[in-house]
């Protein structure tokens, strides 16, 4: 089945691989965090995620579809990382790719 998305057709085969390509970038995440946390030099983890939201933004904007505005508002939250520690950055991660597994399209 082919998706008209605000006059792009994307078919359900390409959208499942963007869902994909973004669950492996929210996981990357938890990677990112894990390696700044041993150097408590957090650039790159803030530097990543701020390369991750306005993709997220981006495919709200395209989309309309809540999950993604919800996914932006909980990574905009992870950029203070001083309020945050491994457990809850963990728990974040998966939360996020929970929701975009359940976005995505089954046949």
């Amino acid at each position: 089945m082919d998706y008209n998305i605000n006059g792009v057709i994307i078919s359900e085969e390409k959208l499942n691989e963007y869902y994909d390509r973004l669950i492996n970038e929210i996981f990357k995440i938890l990677g990112i965090y894990e390696s700044c946390e041993k150097t408590e030099d957090f650039t790159k983890y803030i530097s990543y995620l701020d390369k991750v939201i306005p993709q997220l933004k981006g495919t709200y904007d395209i989309l309309g579809n809540v999950v993604f505005l919800s996914l932006t508002t909980t990574l905009i939250g992870m950029q203070d990382y001083e309020l945050l520690t491994h457990k809850k950055v963990r728990s974040l991660v998966f939360h996020c790719i929970d929701m975009i597994t359940k976005t995505k399209v089954v046949s």
